[in-house]
């Protein structure tokens, strides 16, 4: 235990302090001397963070490195670690850091302006993060509500070949809505250049990502969402997936189980 904490202890300084490093010397790199305002990101960042908060209920990597690290140290040292780290706040702390800093820095170097939109990307994650702490800590009071596990003892073999089938429409959504960006891309693209004439070739673009990035959002979470018939619990960590490797990411059914 004490081990982790100092490993906590040694990543929050590390992230935050190089956040802070990045913000001083933010107003003198190029990038910030030529770096046009990104309104479309400051309004579409935010929304992907807090939106993704709502329904996602894992822990990073936990079907992933996350195994292989329990079967190397022991069952739950992963997840045990990563709510230690408290990734939210992590994040946020190192946005603010590199904000707040470079504003500073900037002001009293007179500029440049693009130094500013850089920070204000970074303050902007900064409340988006931290927002999703909250949201996070709601989420986990619900999920130990009795309310939140479903009833799930009992079920057919009907339910579990529609919970298949669903998973397979909800999932060839997601991938249709990867397809559906090459023709909606340039389509919103020209849309923008219509009603922003004056625009940027790189703000354009990124107003027609911000406005498709919705629905591509919308048909992943969809995905996400579903809870296994058998164990009632969050079915897939992800959406992207082939049916013939599908499995729920608990109790391990399958649609071989039919």
């Amino acid at each position: 235990m004490k081990r982790s904490i100092l490993l906590v202890v040694i990543v929050w300084i590390y992230i935050v302090g190089t956040g802070i490093v990045q913000g001083f010397t933010l107003p003198n790199s190029p990038l910030a001397r030529n770096f046009p305002f990104p309104w479309p990101i400051l309004i579409a960042m935010p929304l992907v963070i807090v939106i993704g908060a709502f329904f996602k209920s894992e822990v990073p990597g936990e079907f992933s490195i996350g195994k292989r690290i329990d079967q190397w140290l022991g069952q739950d040292t992963y997840r045990t670690f990563m709510k230690s780290l408290k990734l939210e706040l992590l994040f946020a702390s190192m946005s603010f850091g590199i904000g707040i800093v470079g504003v500073l820095r900037t002001f009293q170097l007179g500029g440049p302006s693009g130094a500013f939109s850089i920070c204000g990307f970074f303050i902007s994650a900064g409340f988006s993060f931290l927002m999703a702490h909250f949201i996070a800590l709601r989420r986990r009071v619900y999920e130990k509500s009795p309310v939140a596990e479903p009833n799930v003892a009992v079920f057919t073999a009907s339910d579990a070949a529609a919970f298949w089938k669903e998973a397979k429409t909800r999932r060839n959504l997601f991938f249709a809505t990867w397809i559906g960006w090459l023709l909606a891309g340039p389509l919103l693209v020209g849309f923008y250049s219509l009603i922003l004439p004056g625009a940027s070739e790189m703000t354009r673009g990124t107003a027609a990502l911000a406005t498709w990035g919705p629905v591509f959002i919308w048909s992943g979470i969809r995905t996400t969402q579903l809870r296994c018939f058998r164990c009632g619990k969050q079915a897939f960590s992800g959406p992207m997936f082939f049916m013939k490797h599908a499995k729920c990411r608990n109790c391990g059914v399958t649609p071989k189980n039919l």
